[in-house]
């Protein structure tokens, strides 16, 4: 078995920021959207593989027919940097601005010490972070 990062791994390392850049909000690169009526901002540093993933597609034009093995083979090179420990899933996910319309609530949302904080405690590997990226909250 090869020691060194696969094709798919360079990709996703070098695409994160890349990635961010192509997000929804035109005015912001980190922002998400939770619903309709609640927008949030991530804290510098953390990513949005979902964000990554749409990029690369896009990239690499992958259609239909090729949806599924990019798919799988997106999510195990994702797998293989967190074994690596080049990436770190994040599952309290630090959010720097909370935008509420018509003065919805953003419930599932956690007020710390250290700031404002989204508990995902998910299977899924959706944020992530690299690995030994330090907070500057």
């Amino acid at each position: 078995m090869s020691k060194g990062l696969g094709k798919m791994q360079h990709a996703i390392l070098e695409n994160l920021d890349a990635a961010q850049t192509h997000n929804r909000h035109p005015n912001d690169v980190r922002w998400l959207w939770y619903s309709p009526v609640i927008e949030l901002r991530l804290a510098e540093g953390i990513y949005d593989l979902r964000d990554t993933s749409r990029y690369l597609r896009r990239l690499w034009r992958v259609d239909y027919q090729t949806e599924r093995r990019f798919q799988a083979a997106f999510s195990r090179a994702v797998r293989t940097l967190i074994h690596r420990k080049l990436l770190e899933p994040v599952t309290l996910i630090p959010i720097e601005r909370v935008f509420t319309h018509y003065g919805a609530q953003a419930y599932f949302l956690h007020d710390l010490s250290e700031g404002t904080y989204w508990l995902r405690n998910r299977q899924q590997t959706r944020f992530v972070k690299r690995y030994g990226y330090k907070d500057n909250t």
